[in-house]
């Protein structure tokens, strides 16, 4: 792929551009929001989010959508309702739609 490691200097991870803009979505999205009380409630918060952010959240870099890829769902009818189901304790929703009752 012609992708080759780039060097940091010790203790500058500003000049990780990436890695950076990570963290801070994360802190945006969860760690702000959140009072962590220990290491295993922290890795079990982390694993949600990854899978939050690697198949459900948008991402202007890939043109709107998730980086493991998300279906379009258009209104299947006109009668159909939005369900809405909680991830990462309720601090994100994903949307779905689901037949009128």
């Amino acid at each position: 792929m012609g992708v080759k490691p780039k060097v940091i200097s010790y203790k500058c991870p500003w000049q990780n551009g990436v890695a950076e803009r990570f963290v801070l979505s994360v802190r945006n999205d969860m760690l702000n929001q959140v009072i962590i009380f220990n290491g295993d409630q922290l890795r079990e918060f982390m694993k949600q989010y990854f899978e939050y952010y690697n198949n459900e959240r948008c991402h202007l870099a890939v043109g709107r959508d998730s980086p493991n890829g998300r279906e379009i769902r258009n209104k299947p009818f006109k009668s159909a309702k939005i369900i809405s189901s909680p991830r990462i304790g309720g601090l994100h929703h994903v949307y779905k739609w689901d037949k009128a009752a």
